[in-house]
């Protein structure tokens, strides 16, 4: 059944391109479709209601750049990111779901990816990345990551597949779109990202997981803040115990910090890097647990 409404939503999709179709006459269909199949309904998943500039069931950072377009993947309108442009100034456009004083909607479902379309003009200076958690009474039961989507001069279809830490079942989704422009110049570059059609797919059945079992997987998170200014943090999770090395590096590969090296359980970890005594650059930090490793980059701006 689930993958007959995929099929059919896909049809729906092609028609709207393909015909003076309106987003609204499909709309009902589309929501009857997932509720039938137990997918979950993310509010103005398609960036297609707007108010006072903003779109309606998000929160943004800045109307200069998170702005409405009508090169949409399907539909009216998306939303686009871009940078500010400023000189000197590295400039973040974000969205999240949910209001500011409560981040998130409400699910109910164990859902096993976050989908949708996006279109992203890259040049030399910009990341775009996503993420989705998964909470229960406040706290993370679940999520995933893409730390690095890729250039696409034409829409593409992204999958974050979502890892569960335990049994439950999710009472919130929050989700992130994070477009970050490194371009300090001041020069307009043309990058931007673009995304349309949101939604959730697949369920993930609910297994026994014995109380403070270990992390099911391996993860090396994306530093935050990041860019940094002089200090960061980084986090990571282990499903074993075992000896654990997080060290820092710079561009031609010397290590210029050790942060960790030592055994540790199996468990997550954070800790603080200083980078006070080092100069604005580009910097990759490596874990080490056991056979695996993970490096992630970084960038110090004073």
């Amino acid at each position: 059944m689930i993958q007959y409404c995929n099929k059919l939503l896909i049809a729906i999709k092609l028609i709207n391109n393909r015909s003076n179709v309106k987003k609204n006459t499909l709309v009902t269909i589309i929501s009857l479709l997932i509720v039938s199949t137990n997918h979950a309904q993310i509010i103005n998943a398609g960036f297609e209601n707007w108010t006072n500039g903003k779109p309606e069931g998000w929160e943004i950072n800045s109307s200069s750049m998170v702005n409405r377009t009508n090169n949409s993947y399907s539909g009216s309108f998306a939303v686009k990111l871009s940078g500010e442009n400023k000189i000197g100034s590295v400039s973040t456009a974000q969205l999240i779901n949910g209001t500011s004083e409560n981040f998130g909607t409400p699910v109910s479902q164990r859902h096993s990816s976050f989908n949708g379309w996006f279109k992203y003009i890259h040049t030399y200076y910009e990341k775009l990345e996503l993420s989705v958690l998964m909470k229960k009474n406040g706290y993370i039961i679940g999520e995933g990551t893409i730390d690095s989507l890729p250039e696409a001069t034409d829409y593409k279809q992204f999958t974050c597949f979502i890892t569960y830490y335990s049994n439950e079942i999710p009472d919130t989704l929050v989700i992130v779109l994070k477009f970050t422009d490194y371009n300090i110049s001041g020069v307009p570059t043309g990058a931007a990202a673009y995304f349309d059609d949101l939604s959730l797919e697949g369920l993930v059945d609910v297994k026994e997981i014995i109380n403070n079992q270990s992390p099911p997987v391996y993860i090396l998170k994306q530093n935050y803040p990041n860019p940094f200014n002089p200090t960061t943090k980084i986090s990571w999770q282990s499903p074993v115990g075992s000896w654990q090395t997080l060290k820092v590096y710079d561009v031609l590969g010397n290590e210029v910090a050790t942060l960790v090296d030592e055994y540790k359980p199996a468990g997550s970890y954070v800790v603080e890097f200083d980078g006070s005594k080092l100069s604005s650059g580009v910097y990759f930090y490596k874990i080490q647990v056991g056979e695996y490793v993970s490096v992630k980059k970084m960038i110090l701006l004073r």
